[in-house]
């Protein structure tokens, strides 16, 4: 349940930042998109990897 929550913050603290940003530069989007993804991937290594450990 801890697990599901803390996966759901990410996602809802990344949409934030999503509809901020392209409200104010609509060419900002992919940049965006392309950071945010490294930066989940990132996350979920690290995340698995304390797990699995």
């Amino acid at each position: 349940m801890a697990q599901w929550w803390q996966s759901n913050y990410v996602i809802k603290i990344y949409v934030a930042l999503i509809f901020i940003i392209t409200t104010f530069n609509q060419s900002s989007l992919y940049y965006l998109l392309e950071l945010g993804l490294g930066w989940v991937r990132f996350i979920y290594h690290s995340v698995s990897h304390i797990l699995v450990n």
